[in-house]
C-alpha cells in the first residue's frame, strides 16, 4: 500500500510539475512585456540636496534662457537680522537647493529566452525645484505633458541592458555622450514595489544603481543612487507638497521659518514667473484651507 500510495504522489507530482512548466514561459513572457511596457512609457527621477542656485525666471517662449528678474536673489545673507524679528520680506528663496535628475527609456528588444530587456536611455543634467517647477508649470496643460516636460530638459545619451543574475534583474546602463565613452558603465538591479499605507497602492519600479567604471579611471566603485519611476501628475504633487510646507509658515512665530516662507511666496507669486503659478496655487489653496499633509514616505510620488 504504502508504494502505491508514493507511486501515485509521483505521478501527481509529475503533473503539476509538467504544467508549471508549460506555464512558465507564458507567464515569463506576461512579466517581461509589462516590465518592458514601464520602461518604455515611465520616466524616473534621482533627487537629493545641493548648494542653492539662484533663483531664475524662465523664459516663456525659450526654456533655454532664464533670467534673475529681481535685483537681489539667493538672499541667505537677509538671515543676518539688524534686530530681533525683524527681517527683510522682499528677500527670495525658490527651494532651489532640492535637486532632481531624470532618466527616460525606450525599449528596442525584449528577448524571453534569455530574458533580456534592451535598448536605449537618455539621462539629464541635474535641476533645481526652482526651475522644475517652471517646467512643470509650463507643460500641465498640454498633450503627452510626462514627455513634453523630459523634452526641455538638457540629455546625455546612452543604452541599456535589463538581464538576470543572482535571483535579481540587474541593469547595465552605458552612457555614450562626452565626457562618457563606450568604455563607462553603471550597474544596478530593479525592484517593483507597492506602497505599503494607500488602500489602492500604486505599482512603482525602483532603479538602484550600485556599481561604476569608468574605462580611463577606477573600476568597480561602490556607488548607491536610486531612480523612481515617476510622472507628470506626481512631479506636480511632490513640488505642490515641497512648497507648501515652506509657505504654511508664513504666519509663524518662528522668524526663520516665517522668513521662508514669505520669501518662496515672493518667488512663486512673481508676475515674471507664470510657470510658477500651477503649483503655487495649489500650494497656496493647501494652505488657505487648511490641508493636513505628511512629509513624502511612500514611493508615490518618488522620494
Amino acid at each position: 500500500m504504502k508504494g502505491r500510495i508514493v507511486l501515485l504522489i509521483l505521478v501527481v507530482c509529475g503533473g503539476v510539475l509538467q504544467e508549471v512548466h508549460a506555464q512558465s514561459r507564458e507567464v515569463i513572457a506576461e512579466r517581461m512585456e509589462y516590465i518592458g511596457r514601464v520602461l518604455d512609457s515611465a520616466f524616473f527621477v534621482s533627487r537629493f540636496e545641493s548648494v542653492e542656485t539662484p533663483c531664475l525666471c524662465i523664459d516663456e517662449q525659450d526654456s533655454s534662457v532664464a533670467y534673475p528678474k529681481r535685483e537681489v536673489i539667493n538672499s541667505d545673507y537677509k538671515l543676518q537680522l539688524a534686530k530681533k524679528n525683524k527681517f527683510d520680506s522682499t528677500g527670495i528663496k525658490c527651494l532651489s537647493e532640492h535637486v532632481a535628475r531624470y532618466m527616460k527609456f525606450r525599449v528596442s528588444s525584449i528577448n524571453i529566452d534569455s530574458q533580456v530587456i534592451s535598448g536605449t536611455v537618455e539621462t539629464t543634467y541635474a535641476y533645481p525645484a526652482s526651475s522644475l517647477i517652471q517646467f512643470l508649470g509650463a507643460t500641465h496643460a498640454l498633450a503627452d505633458k510626462g514627455n513634453r516636460f523630459f523634452g526641455k530638459l538638457i540629455k546625455l545619451h546612452g543604452r541599456f541592458r535589463l538581464y538576470p543574475a543572482n535571483e535579481k534583474f540587474r541593469i547595465q546602463l552605458v552612457l555614450t555622450d562626452p565626457p562618457y565613452d563606450e568604455g563607462d558603465a553603471y550597474f544596478g538591479y530593479l525592484e517593483i514595489v507597492q506602497d505599503a499605507f494607500r488602500e489602492r497602492p500604486e505599482t512603482v519600479f525602483l532603479l538602484n544603481f550600485d556599481l561604476m567604471s569608468i574605462e580611463k579611471g577606477d573600476k568597480n566603485n561602490k556607488i548607491g543612487e536610486g531612480f523612481t519611476s515617476t510622472s507628470h501628475a506626481h512631479e506636480m504633487q511632490y513640488y505642490t507638497v515641497l512648497a507648501y510646507h515652506v509657505l504654511k509658515y508664513a504666519g509663524s512665530t518662528d522668524v526663520w521659518l516665517k522668513a521662508n516662507a514669505i520669501w518662496l511666496d515672493n518667488f512663486l507669486k512673481n508676475p515674471e514667473c507664470p510657470s510658477c503659478k500651477p503649483v503655487y496655487t495649489a500650494a497656496k489653496y493647501m494652505v488657505a484651507h487648511g490641508t493636513g499633509k505628511l512629509p513624502n514616505t511612500s514611493p508615490v510620488p518618488a522620494h
